[in-house]
């Protein structure tokens, strides 16, 4: 029992303590499993090589399990994260014990659509909620200065995270394939391209969210002593 909010990480460490069993698997709360998936997820574990299996994406995400031991060994969940970015750096920390990280197949179904924001001012909240959690892509970046790392962060020239990568975040083009919108990978689409005035609001906007970002990045470079923007 917390008395104030502290955050998901410490909350997973808190369970980490109180876990009994060997290996240890994170499903978030908009998620349902199917009835093998724990069975699929176990899988990945049989090479004793695989410290970190995930049936979400490439590094950690809901789905993904760890090894008791190996977390124990790194010191659980980095509770300076608070929210996003921690699966990749606890991922990360194991893999630099030269253990491997595997994908495996465990169906569940993902409802990662968040509630669309009301009114302007939860709308401006929204956006900035955005631009304050990838500040944690420095710290990421600054404790595994990797190529992996770079290469999950879309990092170009070792401090400039691809621009293009930043603007597809808010136009529905970080999936293959999707058509561009004012979006958010979480599920909410706030102008759909139907016009040739809706495309030219829908770049502005996103060269908007990609300015913002930048600065926020900035900020998060100067308090942690490692630059990305």
């Amino acid at each position: 029992n917390f008395e104030k909010r502290g955050g998901v990480c410490r909350t997973r460490n808190a369970a980490i303590k109180a876990a009994k069993h060997p290996i240890l698997i994170n499903m978030d709360h908009d998620c349902i499993p199917d009835k093998n998936w724990l069975k699929d997820m176990m899988k990945g574990f049989e090479n004793p090589k695989v410290g970190v299996v995930s049936a979400y994406d490439y590094f950690g995400g809901t789905s993904t399990g760890f090894r008791k031991e190996l977390v124990e060994r790194v010191g659980g969940y980095d509770e300076a994260y608070f929210f996003y970015r921690e699966d990749t750096d606890l991922s990360f920390k194991i893999m630099d014990l030269g253990y491997d990280f595997k994908l495996v197949k465990a169906n569940y179904i993902h409802d990662h659509e968040m509630v669309k924001p009301k009114g302007l001012k939860s709308m401006i909240n929204y956006v900035l909620r955005s631009w304050r959690i990838h500040q944690n892509d420095i710290l990421l970046y600054k404790k595994h200065p990797t190529k992996v790392c770079q290469e999950f962060l879309h990092i170009k020239f070792g401090f400039l995270i691809d621009p293009f990568w930043d603007f597809s975040i808010a136009t529905g083009k970080w999936e293959k394939g999707a058509k561009l919108s004012l979006s958010s990978p979480r599920g909410i689409t706030v102008l759909e391209n139907k016009t040739p005035l809706h495309t030219l609001a829908i770049v502005l906007a996103g060269i908007v969210f990609v300015v913002g970002l930048k600065l926020y990045r900035l900020k998060a470079s100067i308090k942690h002593g490692k630059l990305l923007i």
